[in-house]
């Protein structure tokens, strides 16, 4: 052919990755074409199932710029334009195309699935449209699912001359590759050249952290993240992730760009870290930000009231109440249902969780305060009375998320002899 040969890049990492040695499988290419290339300017997106599968879509534009358009012939007597994408998929591997690059270098490229070996087209308008210079141009899209784990490369776009009149044909009627390929005389397709690039979505990844404020921090799952386009969080996120057990969450299949994270909502019981994060990513990166995003614990505290009765339960009350100086209380977690404060029931102090969460009345106040604590069901025990009085049976005590200012206020009674 004396026209010019156009490229396309190689997506030679998923050959490789797929461990295919395509030397001397198929010697004898199909016809080359000067068909449409795609611009350098293809994006991909993805979406993640609750079963992990990934479903990737890729997409751009196409322009001929070797053919004229006319009013009655869009492509320059060609019928249209047609693609394949070479998805790089080790459980899917896609059907051999086999070339020489513009200097003569022979090159294979993988294209659909096992289940889709077909030039897809635009079937109302497979020449496009024709742009301000009535060159030929148009949309492409293609999509893959990849199973949950799959490793994902460089994604390519294989573009096709289709030169068939039009017969009634709908999409799958072209083959894309393998041994038919090379008698499908209804389609050439392009030479491909492993130095350009601008025909390959190679997708970046982003690996964020999620921790909560626990001294030391603890790994969390369960938050979601989403991520937008540009410097502001408006509108729907380009992308979302869940943090797993490891506290990590994936955004994989993302174009180069300016991105902002953004945590949407925290896991129950937490509250979202407020601040966002900008990050810049360019093709191909394979970032991971180990400064963690931090979710609060939600936390209570208890006021312990000192109440005061007769044997016969009757409410004393108490002139002077440094009288009750001294009373000393224990917040449990009853884990055995016992009713009784046992080893290993006693209610730790958030973050560290090391120190027990107790209190004791002093300076005539007649109540203390325990805090911060994980919210939950708990009891109080009094370890230590004031003179002259006796323990009363431990309590109940519900703590909600509150601050140090608005406590959940509990009551102790306690039978009193002559306080005097």
């Amino acid at each position: 052919m004396g026209s010019r040969r156009r490229r396309l890049a190689a997506c030679l990492t998923a050959l490789a990755a797929l461990g295919l040695s395509l030397a001397g499988i198929i010697t004898a290419g199909p016809a080359s074409a000067n068909a449409a290339n795609p611009l350098p300017t293809t994006t991909g997106s993805a979406t993640v199932a609750a079963n992990g599968d990934v479903t990737v879509t890729v997409s751009g534009t196409w322009l001929w710029l070797s053919q004229t358009a006319t009013n009655t012939d869009g492509c320059g007597g060609h019928y249209g334009v047609g693609w394949a994408t070479a998805w790089g998929d080790p459980n899917e591997p896609g059907n051999l195309v086999s070339g020489k690059t513009s200097a003569g270098v022979p090159i294979n490229l993988l294209v659909g699935t096992p289940s889709d070996n077909t030039v897809h087209y635009n079937v109302g308008a497979p020449c496009g449209f024709a742009d301000p210079n009535n060159h030929p141009t148009g949309n492409w899209s293609d999509t893959h699912t990849y199973k949950a784990g799959t490793p994902i490369g460089d994604i390519c776009v294989n573009m096709y001359d289709l030169h068939r009149a039009n017969q009634g044909l709908t999409d799958k009627n072209y083959i894309a590759g393998g041994a038919n390929h090379n008698n499908d005389n209804s389609v050439q397709t392009n030479d491909f050249d492993p130095t350009s690039s601008s025909f390959c979505f190679k997708p970046a990844t982003l690996k964020i952290h999620k921790v909560d404020d626990h001294q030391p921090p603890n790994p969390l799952a369960g938050a979601k993240f989403g991520l937008w386009s540009g410097n502001t969080v408006t509108g729907n996120p380009a992308a979302t992730c869940t943090s797993v057990a490891d506290g990590s969450c994936n955004f994989s299949v993302l174009s180069p760009g300016d991105y902002t994270i953004h945590e949407i909502s925290a896991p129950a019981g937490y509250s979202a870290d407020p601040n966002d994060r900008a990050v810049t990513l360019a093709k191909g990166d394979n970032i991971d930000l180990k400064d963690p995003f931090v979710d609060p614990r939600d936390t209570g505290w208890v006021r312990v009231m000192k109440v005061l009765v007769d044997g016969n339960s009757n409410p004393i009350t108490v002139a002077d109440k440094h009288a009750l100086d001294g009373a000393a209380f224990a917040l449990y977690n009853d884990k055995n249902g016992n009713g009784s404060l046992d080893a290993g029931e006693a209610a730790k102090l958030w973050p560290a969780e090391t120190a027990d969460a107790t209190c004791t009345i002093s300076g005539g106040t007649g109540q203390c305060d325990t805090g911060p604590v994980v919210p939950g069901a708990y009891r109080i025990h009094e370890t230590a009375t004031p003179p002259n009085t006796t323990a009363g049976p431990d309590v109940n005590v519900t703590v909600v998320k509150s601050d140090a200012a608005h406590p959940a206020v509990v009551n102790y009674a306690i039978v009193v002899g002559d306080l005097n």
